[in-house]
């Protein structure tokens, strides 16, 4: 098994996610996240991301 999950974003997704307000995110405390966490019944357990490692695929967009 591949040790590293692979990731695999189309370019529009890319530029979506360029185009996000991170200033707001930045703005946001630990406590503002783990209560946003806390109140969404959808949300996924926490994961501490720090000790994990990605590799990012680009793919052609379907379109």
């Amino acid at each position: 098994m591949n040790e590293k999950p692979i990731v695999r974003l189309s370019k529009a997704q890319v530029e979506k996610a360029a185009q996000t307000d991170w200033s707001e995110f930045d703005a946001l405390t630990d406590a503002d996240i783990e209560r946003a966490i806390a109140e969404d019944p959808d949300a996924a357990p926490m994961i501490d991301w720090a000790d994990r490692t990605f590799v990012v695929q680009l793919v052609e967009d379907d379109t």
